[in-house]
């Protein structure tokens, strides 16, 4: 039976239960209160598929304010079709490629920050694009310090409450009611070693394995040579470097790497760093099995607005 919506964490239970008949009580961790980040910080780089030049500020936000992108929450963004990059839109703004911040934020436990992004030679455009940065989220883990919201107050979970099962042509995401977050992910794609990853946590993602954390938080954006004229006449990838981008040559008898691999499997895991941040678009924690095969942004977007329909009817 699924736990009852919007929980507190079961360990925080069973420390509320010790209160009661043993004092004093164990102290709750840090990472089971919201946090936010020490200070505010700037990054400005070029988009991957505009080319242009875009300015990222990221500020600490009170408890309970959630994820607020230019002054707008970001369960109230509508994902927007797209193979390449996770786009959504509110109203007249369109934001793309914000899947890397939001993946590197669900890592960090990160649930409260105020988000402001704008184009650096046009400020009043309403059409942007999160900076690549090194095509990974390695340097907001290198620039951003966690830290408790304040006032402080105790994260809470959503469930699962009926299973969801999506497809579409190789890719599938199962969703199933679950007493923790496990993801077990299938990585497939042509040309590429297959690899399968689990990460599993109970009250948080700092529970992943910190080798786990440090690969998935550096694997970079990566695409093929064959594809690049193809993308580029679609007005996409018109920022591409292998400063920020591990690019294939495959239109060889082998396939090489155009640029040196930062580890083994870094596709995979740059993958599952695409697949967390697209969750985190519930901008609510959740307890879920979640099985995904090959996975897509359009399936990660029908899945997350499913979950969020189920907890909208339980009001």
């Amino acid at each position: 039976m699924c736990p009852p919506r919007n929980i507190k964490h079961p360990q925080i239970q069973n420390q509320l239960k010790t209160k009661n008949q043993t004092s004093p009580s164990l102290p709750i961790p840090k990472y089971m209160y919201r946090q936010t980040i020490q200070t505010q910080q700037t990054f400005r780089s070029i988009g991957l598929h505009t080319g242009k030049t875009y300015q990222l500020t990221l500020t600490p936000a009170p408890s309970n304010t959630g994820i607020i992108l230019n002054q707008i929450p970001l369960n109230q963004w509508k994902i927007q079709k797209s193979d390449w990059a996770t786009r959504i839109k509110h109203n007249e703004q369109q934001i793309s490629t914000i899947e890397h911040l939001l993946g590197y934020l669900f890592l960090a436990n990160i649930n409260d920050i105020d988000i402001q992004l704008i184009e650096v030679d046009h400020p009043q455009s309403t059409h942007l694009e999160v900076p690549i940065l090194d095509g990974s989220a390695l340097i907001y883990d290198q620039t951003i310090h966690p830290t408790t919201a304040l006032p402080p107050t105790q994260l809470t979970y959503q469930t699962c409450h009926q299973e969801i099962n999506l497809s579409y042509l190789q890719s599938s995401i199962q969703i199933r009611p679950y007493h923790c977050f496990e993801l077990n992910y299938h990585f497939q794609f042509p040309k590429l070693k297959e690899k399968k990853l689990t990460l599993t946590f109970h009250q948080s993602p700092t529970e992943i394995p910190l080798h786990l954390q440090s690969s998935i938080k550096s694997a970079r954006t990566f695409g093929f040579r064959s594809q690049e004229a193809l993308l580029r006449n679609q007005g996409l990838i018109l920022g591409i470097s292998l400063d920020h981008c591990l690019i294939y040559n495959d239109q060889e008898s082998e396939l090489i790497p155009m640029n040196p691999l930062r580890f083994e499997d870094e596709p995979a895991f740059h993958k599952l760093l695409y697949i967390l941040g697209d969750l985190m678009r519930i901008n609510q924690r959740f307890l879920a099995q979640i099985n995904i095969i090959r996975g897509s942004h359009q399936l990660h977007a029908q899945a997350v607005e499913l979950l969020k329909s189920q907890w909208h009817d339980l009001h």
